[in-house]
């Protein structure tokens, strides 16, 4: 039998005399000390995984493109980047110096963006860490999440790794939330419905008195304002009236931040008092915090980027409209939807893709999500597209549709 000598390695005194070895029993080389499977817990491996876009080395490895020749309008992020402000903000950043654990100033800065007390903001790790201290907060095991897809896959994810279970009711044939079938669906162990507005993938907004129809359930409801800076209204101003509404917002669109990770969220003060007492401490990073509050002390610098993104978002939507394999859908967000007809968006995906151009497909197989790039990036985008329809068979009977 061949067996393996396992030393334990302790140090010694105070004195920093040498270390001594400690030879303990033999094991079969071929038999685990300690077989780990059973400790892990055990429906783990069944978790859906969130699915993120690979990286600029992944493509570029993959398709043979220089990282510099990739166009990324896959991931809703801000082409502009931050102001010279922020960059300026975080350069001074004393990074052997542990953050402001409860994030006192960068709350009070959010607070005053959004309208509402500083007691009513919490500050996490990105919006996605909101969302799981709520979950973590609400939920016993067995308790139901209800969402409405397509929306963001992080909302089953986050339920499930709770050990919440997921109720769905899908959208309507524009992407509507169905307001009845939530009603109905609503029962005593509801503990939260989650409504993204604008929806991401699909970029439409819940109209407010569709929210307002979901807050008179009586039930929770996480109202996911990640894309509010692009659309034309924010249902903040319903958390005074309504202690049952939670808004989460992030940083990482309209002010180009999404590197550093930086969501907050709105609520009553006795829910966010019991989110603070369970986050883990130094949650938000000391860059982080200085880009931030540099992004809210230079709004308006931000803003022209958003306001920038908006137009860009009206000639992108007219311009995909003109495209005969592609039907777009009305947006609030700095995307645009599509349902690709003729071919697979699979196919479309990986035609841009092999000329430098990464965009976002699902499992459905005809939908896709184009983020609003530079005009420049737009451009690229509508020339390869107009390359791509070349290539699709029975393109000529879409046109006589």
């Amino acid at each position: 039998m061949h067996c393996r000598r396992v030393v334990v390695r302790e140090f010694a005194t105070r004195s920093n005399e040498s270390l001594h070895s400690l030879c303990l029993d033999t094991f079969p080389l071929n038999e685990p000390i300690v077989d780990i499977d059973r400790f892990i817990r055990g429906d783990s491996g069944r978790l859906p995984a969130y699915e993120a876009v690979p990286s600029v080395d992944e493509l570029a490895l993959r398709y043979g493109i220089a990282t510099s020749d990739l166009v990324r309008l896959d991931s809703n992020e801000n082409p502009y980047g931050p102001s010279a402000a922020v960059r300026e903000a975080m350069l001074c950043v004393a990074a052997e110096r542990y953050p402001d654990s409860q994030s006192l100033r960068l709350r009070a800065a959010l607070a005053e963006y959004s309208g509402v007390p500083d007691d009513q903001i919490v500050a996490g790790n990105g919006a996605d860490e909101i969302i799981d201290l709520l979950f973590r907060v609400l939920l016993d095991p067995g308790d139901e999440v209800a969402i409405c897809p397509p929306t963001f896959s992080v909302y089953r994810t986050t339920a499930l790794l709770n050990r919440g279970r997921v109720v769905e009711m899908r959208r309507d044939s524009r992407y509507a939330v169905d307001v009845d079938a939530v009603k109905n669906s609503v029962g005593p162990r509801t503990k939260l419905i989650v409504v993204c507005s604008p929806n991401n993938p699909t970029g439409n907004v819940t109209e407010r008195s569709d929210i307002v129809r979901l807050l008179n359930l009586g039930v929770p409801l996480l109202l996911d304002e990640a894309y509010v800076e692009f659309s034309s209204g924010s249902a903040v101003d319903l958390v005074g009236t309504y202690p049952n509404l939670v808004i989460v917002r992030t940083m990482s669109k309209w002010s180009a931040l999404a590197g550093l990770r930086l969501g907050y969220g709105i609520m009553t003060e006795v829910l966010a008092r019991r989110l603070l007492a369970i986050k883990p401490a130094f949650n938000v990073n000391a860059a982080a915090e200085a880009a931030a509050l540099a992004s809210l002390a230079d709004i308006e610098s931000v803003l022209v980027n958003v306001e920038r993104l908006r137009e860009g978002r009206a000639c992108l939507q007219r311009d995909l409209a003109a495209c005969p394999f592609l039907e777009i859908f009305p947006t609030s967000a700095n995307f645009v939807y599509c349902q690709v007809r003729g071919a697979t968006a699979q196919w479309v995906g990986e035609e841009l893709m092999r000329r430098g151009i990464a965009i976002r497909v699902f499992a459905d197989p005809a939908a896709l999500r184009i983020t609003v790039g530079t005009r420049e990036q737009n451009e690229r985008l509508m020339e390869a597209l107009g390359e791509i329809g070349c290539g699709i068979p029975d393109l000529s009977d879409i046109n006589a549709t």
